[in-house]
């Protein structure tokens, strides 16, 4: 049960040794964060991910991705449906989100503690797209907490998209790539520049990057779920997806042409829990500046190709793989806390 727990692919085909050397080549820059509190640890029971990270954007509410809550449909990653070559490709979808009861949220910033960390029970789970639409740029999904973190500090969502060459903090649960067992400690990389955005294609002509995602250049101290932010703190992306064998052309799903929903459904999430929302969800509709920098709707005229990438972006490497005994011995004892309940 641990074993699958564990090392339960992000939805998509991941043999655990090469996600560890790929989990470590995205995350080996990251510095132990203990202040962040506002990015937390997400565990789930198989077939989710083990674990990953996410960004309580209101005291009830946690942003992460979409993968993280459900499994996928197929193996790899597919961004488009589309013929290449005479090959016809199907997009990669997403089951029904798994029950709520699957998932819980810590703040904690070390989860390799002797003592389990307390953690926060999720009563739903929702997204912002079905089954029937691709998980590539819309790879995101909110968690609404059974009972909201009054004292939380929170990660408030920007309403327009990044730019090219941007510097971002990132941030997650992620190894550091010193240790195969360091997995589930905050950790942050800052100054890490945005290295493209729009459609994307790789060196076989197949769409791997959408206009709806955008690619951090260079190691990535993030885990799946976890954040993308500005100088000023804001949320501007969820960590998605990478290629396992060059993590530094890291995926992320942007945020600000989702900022609409994500901002809806906080309203209605914090009104049914009797509490304010926060400012950043209050504005009724996001400004223009989703359309800043780019025209993410246009196609390249000839394919891009992103260097060293390969034949696709391939599966989630956020997930965290390789955790301590101090860890399994914590998500043990979770579990055992909730089937005694």
């Amino acid at each position: 049960m641990l074993a699958s727990l564990v090392f339960a692919s992000c939805g998509a085909e991941v043999d655990a040794q090469r996600f560890t050397a790929s989990s470590r080549a995205a995350v080996k820059a990251g510095v132990a964060d203990a202040e962040r509190t506002e990015v937390v640890a997400i565990l789930g029971e198989a077939p989710l991910p083990g674990l990953c990270s996410g960004s309580l954007i209101a005291p009830n509410v946690v942003l992460t991705a979409r993968h993280c809550v459900s499994e996928l449909i197929g193996s790899g990653i597919v961004c488009a449906d589309e013929a290449v070559s005479g090959t016809t490709f199907i997009a990669t979808r997403a089951r029904d989100p798994e029950p709520p009861g699957s998932l819980s949220v810590t703040q904690v910033a070390d989860l390799n503690t002797s003592t389990p960390p307390p953690f926060v029970a999720v009563k739903e789970v929702r997204a912002p797209i079905g089954n029937d639409t691709p998980v590539c740029g819309n790879d995101l999904a909110i968690l609404i907490l059974a009972q909201p973190i009054p004292t939380a500090r929170l990660v408030p969502l920007r309403t327009s998209a990044v730019t090219a060459g941007e510097e971002l903090t990132a941030v997650g649960f992620g190894s550091d790539g010193a240790q195969q067992q360091s997995a589930g400690v905050r950790r942050v990389r800052t100054g890490v520049p945005v290295a493209a955005l729009g459609v994307l294609r790789n060196s076989a002509g197949r769409v791997s990057v959408t206009e709806n995602d955008f690619v951090m250049a260079g190691p990535c101290g993030g885990d799946s779920g976890g954040p993308a932010l500005d100088v000023a703190g804001m949320g501007v992306g969820i960590m998605s997806r990478g290629s396992p064998t060059a993590c530094e052309q890291t995926v992320y799903t942007q945020v600000a042409p989702h900022h609409a929903w994500l901002a809806a459904e906080v309203r209605a999430a914090t009104a049914d829990a009797g509490i304010e929302s926060p400012p950043w969800a209050r504005s009724a509709e996001p400004d223009a500046g989703v359309d800043a920098g780019v025209d993410a709707g246009a196609e390249p005229e000839t394919p891009t190709i992103i260097p060293g990438a390969g034949e696709t972006l391939g599966p989630p490497v956020g997930c965290a793989t390789g955790p301590s005994a101090a860890l399994l011995l914590g998500v043990l004892a979770f579990l055992c806390r909730r089937g005694r309940a």
